[in-house]
């Protein structure tokens, strides 16, 4: 068996079906500081006990992580587009557009296994367990081969 290590900053697309609807996000894994950095706003201890808030979680893991998005379109039916803080991350307002979208519960499931160690092939419900229908996660370098044909 080998170990094998992505790079930092690795993205993949995540492709959501909602009907015949589909949105592709484009993320990238968030590094060991950026997952510390969210643990520590998304968390309050009180009497001694730590408590992590998953909402806020899932909000800043989309904040570090979204790239881009396909397959959304705003009010008007043209083609949504993200807005990016000065950081370069994407904003507030946009964040709470897309979590008020149709596809809210997938993206915030999805959006909570970001802060895994690895992202994995497939996104499962946290209470379940089983896979969600309509999610998956597609590495950039199978959608290379798929591309080159």
């Amino acid at each position: 068996m080998s170990i094998s290590v992505r790079p930092a900053g690795y993205e993949f697309k995540l492709a959501i079906e909602a009907g015949e609807e589909k949105v592709e996000f484009t993320l990238k894994q968030l590094t060991y500081r950026e997952k510390s950095y969210i643990t520590g706003l998304a968390s309050t201890t009180v009497k001694g006990e730590m408590s992590i808030d998953s909402t806020l979680t899932c909000f800043y893991n989309i904040k570090y992580a979204l790239k881009d998005a396909t397959g959304i379109v705003d009010e008007n039916g043209d083609p949504y587009k993200l807005k990016f803080d000065d950081d370069k991350t994407v904003s507030d307002e946009c964040i709470d557009e897309l979590l008020a979208s149709d596809i809210s519960d997938q993206l915030q499931y999805s959006a909570l296994h970001l802060s895994e160690n690895r992202f994995p092939d497939t996104v499962i419900h946290p209470l379940s367990r089983v896979p969600i229908e309509g999610v998956s996660v597609i590495p950039l370098e199978k959608l290379a081969v798929v591309r080159k044909k």
